[in-house]
């Protein structure tokens, strides 16, 4: 899922990553840490809850550290990039993205991959959560974590400027179930054939890209002067 995007977002990106401090927000496992490592980045990730998978992590690999997003344990101006899959949905917004611009520096880029509301296929998998919440307590704490999705026309703060956005997956998603990847990087030919149809139908259809499961954000840090 974000795989694609992400590889996307560093091909138009104006700066080097070799070398620039990357925070990965909300980083789970750490696989997004481990592929922006992968091109030089200097990765730190941080998430609410630790993972078995961090262990695994040697010399020259990201760092994690375990934090909320809403109250970050870093300096101001630490970070040139900060990256967050699929994490704004579960906290505060105006909390986190006060957070990212006071540990950006300046002039620094901030991308951001999250799901929107509207996918057919997403919106039958969250009423099927819902509806499994009524039975279980923990299902149930899990659906009440959501707080809101972004979308192209979010406000956001005066000092995060959107410089770009593409929207992903609008008929893929009802590929993913069936287990179609032979790995990362290498979709099968069933799922590259939807992309294809989903790129063709999107850059045709503009407003079809409402009810594509995800978006990526493309935000550029312009903090305000001291008189």
């Amino acid at each position: 899922m974000w795989e694609l995007p992400f590889r996307n977002n560093v091909k138009s990106l104006s700066r080097a990553l070799p070398g620039a401090g990357i925070l990965d927000l909300g980083c789970g496992q750490g696989r997004i840490a481990e592929f922006f490592t992968s091109l030089g980045g200097r990765v730190t990730g941080i998430d609410i809850a630790p993972s078995p998978r961090w262990r695994g992590g040697g010399p020259g690999g990201p760092g994690y550290v375990c934090g909320n997003s809403e109250s970050l344990p870093f300096r101001d101006d630490a970070f040139d990039i900060v990256v967050s899959c699929s994490t704004l949905q579960y906290v505060d917004h105006a909390s986190v993205f006060r957070e990212i611009i006071r540990v950006t520096r300046d002039g620094g880029v901030v991308l951001l991959h999250e799901n929107m509301p509207y996918n057919p296929a997403i919106l039958i998998y969250r009423l099927m959560r819902k509806a499994h919440s009524v039975f279980s307590s923990s299902a149930r704490a899990y659906s009440s974590t959501i707080t809101r999705y972004l979308t192209p026309a979010y406000p956001y703060p005066p000092a995060m400027h959107l410089e770009n956005y593409r929207c992903y997956y609008l008929f893929s998603p009802l590929c993913f179930p069936l287990g179609a990847r032979t790995g990362i990087g290498r979709p099968s030919i069933l799922v590259g054939m939807v992309l294809r149809l989903d790129s063709w139908l999107l850059s045709r259809i503009p407003l079809l890209q409402k009810f594509c499961w995800f978006c990526s954000y493309t935000l550029s840090i312009r903090k305000p002067q001291p008189p």
